[in-house]
């Protein structure tokens, strides 16, 4: 089985992409292709999904966000493209805060989820994941969020290494504290 693959990207398509290899080009199915560019260097976790007469793969940026599918295509009914068909409504952070919220109605907002599977969602994952911190922050830091995102954005930097560089953050002062402690972890990690 493949467990990750490090490469560049050569084409991309409507929820997947081609990552060379070496010399193999491995199509990859992902929740987010629009974050991602032609000639991008990329990692991705890989989950590899074996039937009769079909392999297909999938990427996850993260380990945790490759936990976070495998913990859901373990919920009755849910499969790997309806999970991943979950996983672009909405990022797996705030995913976990709806379950951990048991916020019904987020959860019915998603595509392919009804009130029944978002129940079985919550039954199933709730205290298994703990809170981002970044989904934590007050009402009023959603503004300095959003600046800081178009800041590192301009700077060059992909927007779900920006939000992973988020998650680090224990609190969001100002503008200029922020952007520094950002770049700090996206240039160290």
């Amino acid at each position: 089985m493949i467990g990750l693959l490090n490469g560049t990207i050569s084409h991309i398509f409507e929820s997947s992409l081609i990552l060379n290899v070496g010399e193999v080009g491995y199509q990859v199915s992902l929740s987010n292709v629009e974050d991602y560019s032609v000639n991008d260097d990329i990692k991705f976790w890989i989950y590899t999904h074996v039937r009769e007469d079909n392999l297909q793969l999938f990427g996850f940026l993260t380990l945790k966000d490759k936990e976070f599918f495998l913990a859901l295509i373990k919920i009755s009914g849910i499969g790997p493209k309806m999970a991943m068909q979950i996983l672009s409504g909405t990022t797996i952070n705030k995913l976990i805060l709806y379950i951990e919220n048991e916020d019904i109605k987020s959860l019915t907002n998603l595509p392919k989820i009804g009130k029944k599977k978002a129940e079985q969602m919550i039954l199933s994952l709730k205290g298994k994941w703990s809170v981002p911190k970044i989904l934590k922050i007050e009402k009023n830091s959603e503004k300095l969020q959003n600046e800081v995102l178009s800041a590192l954005l301009n700077l060059g930097f992909k927007k779900p290494a920006i939000q992973k560089s988020f998650e680090q953050l224990e609190e969001w002062t100002d503008f200029q504290s922020v952007v520094k402690l950002c770049l700090h972890y996206l240039t160290n990690s």
